[in-house]
C-alpha cells in the first residue's frame, strides 16, 4: 500500500543561541504566527496523509507533552518518547525504531518551518519511485554551514557535510526533512559514532548516496526558516504570516500588513500596527502604540503610545504607557515576563 502513515518529529534540541527563549519555552513550542512551530509541522503531516506520530523529546518535555497532548486537536495520534542522551539526530531517529517498525516514515526536525505542501510533494515522490530514502533541499549561495547535496537527475550522489566556505560546486543544502524506510536504523547502527562522540544521520545518508538510485531529493518550494536564534523566529513569523494571507487564511484588514490577532487579544483604540506583527492569546495593545516586527507572547501587554520594534515579549511582559522598546533586524530585544 502506498503512503506514508506515520511521522516522527525530533523535538529534543535546546538551542544555543536561543537561551533567553528556551528558559520559558522548549524550543518546538516557540509562537509563530500565533501557534508553536511544532503545531506547523504536525498540521503538515496531516495534510501529507500521516496519522500516527512520534515525538522524542527532551529538554521540557513535560511542557510539549501539555501543549500537544494526544494529537486529537491536529486530527493525529500521538506518543512520546525521551532521548536518554543527546549524542546526535541519528540517535535521536534511532529512537523511532520500535514506533515505525518496518513501515516507511517522515522524519522532520522540529525546529524547521515550511509550508504544509513541501511535506505532501515529499511523500508523491517517495511513492513514485520507492527508494530508501527521499531527502529535502532547499538552494543556497553556498552549502558550508549545512550539509551539501549533490544531485543528478532526482538522484543524490554525494552528500558532504559543513563543507569549507567557497568549495561547494552545487547550490543545494540539506532542508531535514525526509521519508525513510527502515533501512536507515541498519546504517545508523553500521556507521557508528563520529568523530565528536555523536551519531550522524548525514553519515547514514552518505552511505545511502553511495548505492545507485537508493537516495532521491526534492526541492523545498516557497519559504523554509530554521528557528536558531531569536532573529530568525521574527523573520520566520514574516514569512509564515504572509504564506498564511497569499492561502486566504488572514483576513484582509485595512490598514494592517502581515497581522496575526489571536480571537481574544485586545488591540484597541487608535493603535497603529505595522509589518510582521502576532499578538497572542490574552495580550493587549493600548491607545496610540505603534509596533512592527513584533510577537506579543500570551498575556503580554503594550501600554498606550508605547513604541515596540524588533521585539518578542514573552509571556506576561509588560511594556509601560510610554515606553520605547526598539530592537533591530541583526538584534532583537527580549522583554521578560514582569515581576510578580
Amino acid at each position: 500500500m502506498k503512503g506514508v502513515a506515520k511521522g516522527v518529529v525530533l523535538a529534543a534540541g535546546k538551542g544555543v543561541r536561543m537561551r533567553e527563549l528556551t528558559t520559558h519555552f522548549s524550543k518546538p513550542l516557540l509562537p509563530v504566527a500565533n501557534k508553536p512551530v511544532l503545531g506547523w509541522t504536525l498540521e503538515a503531516l496531516h495534510a501529507a496523509g500521516v496519522r500516527d506520530v512520534l515525538l522524542v523529546v527532551g529538554h521540557r518535555r513535560e511542557q510539549v507533552r501539555r501543549a500537544i497532548g494526544d494529537g486529537a486537536a491536529f486530527g493525529l495520534r500521538v506518543q512520546y518518547v525521551e532521548q536518554p542522551r543527546m549524542r546526535g539526530t541519528g540517535e535521536a531517529a534511532m529512537c523511532a525504531r520500535d514506533f515505525t517498525g518496518d513501515e516507511p516514515f517522515i522524519l522532520a526536525f522540529g525546529d524547521i518551518l515550511t509550508p504544509p505542501l513541501n511535506f505532501t510533494v515529499l511523500v508523491r515522490e517517495f511513492d513514485r519511485h520507492r527508494p530508501d530514502a527521499v531527502l529535502t533541499t532547499r538552494r543556497v549561495n553556498d552549502p558550508c554551514g549545512g550539509a551539501a547535496v549533490y544531485v543528478k537527475d532526482g538522484v543524490v550522489t554525494r552528500i558532504i557535510e559543513k563543507p569549507p566556505k567557497g568549495t561547494s560546486t552545487t547550490p543545494f543544502d540539506n532542508a531535514g526533512i525526509f521519508v525513510f524506510t527502515p533501512v536507515i536504523y541498519e546504517l545508523l547502527e553500521r556507521v557508528g559514532v563520529s568523530p565528536r562522540g555523536e551519531y550522524e544521520l548525514t553519515d547514514a545518508l552518505h552511505t545511502l548516496a553511495q548505492k545507485r538510485a537508493a537516495l532521491r531529493a526534492v526541492e523545498l518550494t516557497d519559504f523554509w526558516s530554521n528557528i536558531t536564534s531569536p532573529e530568525e523566529l521574527l523573520r520566520a513569523n514574516r514569512r509564515m504570516l504572509a504564506h498564511l494571507r497569499a492561502m486566504g487564511r488572514l483576513p484582509d484588514v485595512i490598514g494592517l500588513h502581515h497581522l496575526a490577532v489571536a480571537d481574544d487579544t485586545a488591540a484597541w483604540g487608535d493603535c497603529v500596527t505595522g509589518e510582521n506583527v502576532s499578538l497572542g492569546p490574552g495580550s493587549a495593545v493600548g491607545d496610540n502604540a505603534a509596533l512592527t516586527w513584533a510577537v506579543l507572547c500570551e498575556g503580554a501587554s503594550v501600554g498606550s503610545r508605547a513604541i515596540v520594534e524588533y521585539a518578542f515579549l514573552l509571556p506576561g511582559a509588560i511594556v509601560p504607557d510610554g515606553a520605547a522598546v526598539t530592537g533591530s533586524p541583526e538584534e532583537i530585544k527580549i522583554v521578560p515576563r514582569a515581576a510578580r
